[in-house]
């Protein structure tokens, strides 16, 4: 499937999932809004029915039931269209028509971010610039797609390896602990359009943004008080952010979809704080509120502390400029209360698991350094790929909307307080940036990493509060308002050209899944396998053979991952990488292999093993290529373990930077000769005699090594995608039956 069709698929999934829903939770007179608040209700639908049906309900994963679960958007949508007279169910059906500039700026996005992705030339899999969160994400998706509530076979039940506190399973670890909500949709999804849980990560992190926009019209009209261009441009532009660009391509969707719920938290909490008591009750917007609740419980839960922050600020704003704090005290706060309450009652266990979280975040030091992002920043004039200081052009024009801002508010007090309300938004938000920063610069830890976090999931409150002349209402001159629209559209293109500029660093990926590793389901088939040691030093490959091998008990040198604890390494197979296999005699001692991982049993070691020894560079890799150059004099070892003489051949897949001959020597006399030339090809030496011991096999060539592209300095002599040796015999002239 291609990335934009399956795109198209889980636009069109998460718009069913919320129509009827957003109908239902909207102010009955605002039902109209439906299409800028679907994708918020239906991510939230789709994590209450995985939670009740799947965790809480003992069925089976969604593969099992999702097809039966779609019931519950089309009741709901039927009871929003037969709740309504003639006239609303009308204006109903007319709201997509109304909302097609939204739809067209999302379109444009999902373009955007998604060209990188289809441009790598990988079939839909999971793709990272650098984080390896896919991975755990896919483990996560795969739990909840495939496996009953009550499964605790293999490593879902593995409590030595798992147990963090109180959690002993894998499976109630990522409901209480993770991020629950994008396991959640992605399983539902995958289970209805055939996609495997590695085929979704990058692709649902990809549309997030574009399912995020929206919302973000919605803030932008409510809370801000922006003109429809305005909210719209505003709404794209921070949806196009590269700070969110970042997230995407390193795969982290939780960010994502908890900004979209603080987002659709502070508009509805902060209309429900101008209702007040009268007519206009606060109860009105209590379905949008808790709706948002739960999705950023399914996301991340622990932001619920400071999930109202913002709105909060421009509560008290309101509340000072008015003297309306019995209004707040009496009935806002009780009522913001009340819906965190319903809440929790709705998803208890990720209530449960903030303790749990806060313990983890006590005891390691999760994340990486980030590069730090000011006001220019913030509204896009950064560089891709590390979000350090963009160009001159990008900050000047930053610099410009920023003094247009105090241009617009200096020395008009009417305008000061007019605006006052989006800095009351943004002030709590930068104050807690500015001291997870100022730890960041004293402890020097990753807390820069959680500073990053911060502003992401807050970065539509921040971004709207820099640009006070967006407001609706304003007395401007003509110029002045053409100018407003002029920056506006200025804004999206400076975000747009900086998510962009990812694309050759997305397009060169270090991170994808390959052939190599989706072939390791074939060890779940193996009867008589049941634990793996993993002993694969890359963390991302390392991830993600647990992902394929969740049906098998796993044992980890290190500490992996949250739920992947150190262990013995005593299981009877061990499963490791590299380009060199090792055969005994009817396969002894390989129990299975791919093209680059290999499963032995350590109870029955190949006699004869090959290795890398002196002359060779580094491993090198890209998307479904494994590869390693040999330089002058390279030498591959040969360790006879068997005590006697062994006979082998071994088959070479190579080429070559300029067409040569080849030969091995072995201690000293030429055992194979070859032609190699620039294309690759399979070679098969013919069989050979090793004595016992360790020994030399030398790499050799008439022609003089090849000198690399200008700016690399190495000398290429051959370049060897796989080596698989064969025990033919372990005495000369005697082969092994």
């Amino acid at each position: 499937m291609s990335w934009y069709l399956a795109a198209l698929g889980l636009f069109l999934h998460v718009y069913f999932w919320g129509a009827g829903a957003a109908v239902l939770v909207l102010p009955r007179r605002l039902g109209h809004l439906w299409p800028l608040l679907a994708p918020v209700v239906g991510l939230a639908l789709q994590t209450l029915v995985v939670y009740w049906l799947g965790f809480i309900g003992w069925l089976e994963g969604t593969d099992a039931y999702a097809w039966s679960a779609l019931v519950v958007p089309t009741a709901l949508a039927i009871v929003a269209w037969r709740s309504r007279d003639a006239h609303a169910a009308r204006a109903l059906a007319r709201a997509p028509a109304r909302a097609w500039p939204v739809f067209v700026a999302q379109g444009c996005l999902a373009i955007v971010l998604l060209a990188p992705l289809a441009g790598t030339g990988a079939k839909l899999t999971a793709i990272s610039i650098g984080s390896c969160d896919a991975a755990d994400y896919g483990a996560g998706t795969r739990v909840l797609q495939e496996f009953a509530s009550a499964d605790r076979s293999g490593f879902l039940g593995d409590a030595e390896t798992v147990s963090i506190g109180e959690i002993a399973d894998f499976r109630t670890l990522w409901v209480r602990l993770n991020h629950f909500t994008p396991a959640a949709t992605m399983a539902l999804f995958g289970s209805v359009s055939g996609l495997r849980f590695h085929e979704t990560p990058t692709l649902y992190t990809a549309m997030l943004p574009v399912l995020a926009l929206p919302v973000l019209v919605l803030l932008g009209r409510g809370l801000f008080r922006f003109t429809a261009v305005g909210a719209l441009g505003v709404a794209t532009a921070t949806s196009a952010s590269p700070l969110w660009a970042y997230g995407v391509y390193h795969v982290a969707p939780a960010q994502i979809s908890a900004a979209m719920a603080v987002a659709s938290l502070g508009w509805a909490a902060s209309r429900a704080f101008v209702a007040g008591t009268g007519s206009g009750s606060a109860m009105r917007w209590s379905g949008v509120a808790v709706t948002a609740l739960v999705l950023l419980l399914g996301s991340y839960h622990f932001f619920v502390l400071v999930a109202l922050a913002p709105v909060a600020g421009w509560v008290l704003w309101h509340a000072w400029r008015t003297k309306a704090w019995t209004r707040m005290v009496g009935a806002w706060v009780p009522w913001t209360l009340a819906c965190i309450l319903v809440a929790g009652v709705l998803l208890p266990g990720r209530v449960f698991g903030i303790w749990e979280r806060f313990r983890l975040f006590a005891e390691f030091d999760f994340g990486w350094k980030i590069a730090v992002s000011g006001p220019t920043g913030w509204l896009g004039a950064v560089s891709a790929p590390d979000l350090g200081a963009g160009g001159v052009v990008e900050r000047c024009f930053a610099w410009g909307l920023l003094a247009a801002s105090a241009v617009f508010l200096v020395g008009h007090r009417a305008r000061l307080r007019r605006s006052a309300h989006g800095l009351a938004a943004a002030g709590p938000v930068l104050c807690g940036y500015a001291l997870l920063l100022y730890e960041a610069a004293v402890s020097e830890n990753n807390a820069s990493y959680d500073a990053y976090k911060l502003l992401a999931v807050f970065l539509p409150f921040v971004v709207a509060a820099m640009l006070p002349w967006l407001q609706r209402g304003l007395r401007l001159p003509r110029l002045a308002k053409i100018l407003a629209v002029v920056g506006a559209v200025g804004l999206v293109a400076l975000n747009l050209l900086a998510t962009i500029a990812f694309a050759p660093k997305v397009r060169q990926a270090p991170l994808v899944v390959r052939e190599d590793l989706r072939a390791l389901e074939e060890i779940e088939a193996l009867p008589h396998v049941d634990a793996v040691d993993l002993r694969i030093d890359d963390f991302w490959s390392r991830l993600w053979a647990n992902a394929f091998l969740l049906r098998k008990v796993q044992n980890f040198a290190t500490h992996t991952y949250e739920g992947r604890r150190p262990t013995p390494l005593d299981a009877r197979f061990e499963l490791s990488e590299g380009l060199l296999l090792s055969e005994g005699p009817r396969g002894t001692g390989l129990a299975w292999h791919g093209t680059r991982y290999r499963l032995v049993d350590k109870a029955e070691p190949a006699g004869v093993q090959l290795g890398f020894g002196t002359g060779w560079f580094g491993e090198e890799a890209l998307h479904a290529l494994a590869w390693r150059w040999a330089g002058e004099g390279a030498v591959l070892t040969i360790h006879n373990a068997t005590g006697l003489s062994s006979e082998i051949r071994i088959e070479f897949d190579l080429r070559a930077e300029e067409a040569r001959e080849l030969s091995l020597v072995l201690e000293g006399n030429e055992v194979w000769r070859e032609a190699v030339s620039t294309n690759r090809v399979r070679l098969e030496t013919g069989v050979f005699a090793v004595p016992p011991g360790t020994h030399a096999l030398a790499l050799r060539s008439p022609t003089p090594a090849t000198p690399a592209p200008p700016g690399d300095p190495r000398s290429l002599l051959v370049c060897l995608y796989r080596a698989h040796l064969h025990l033919v015999a372990t005495a000369p002239n005697t082969v092994l039956p």
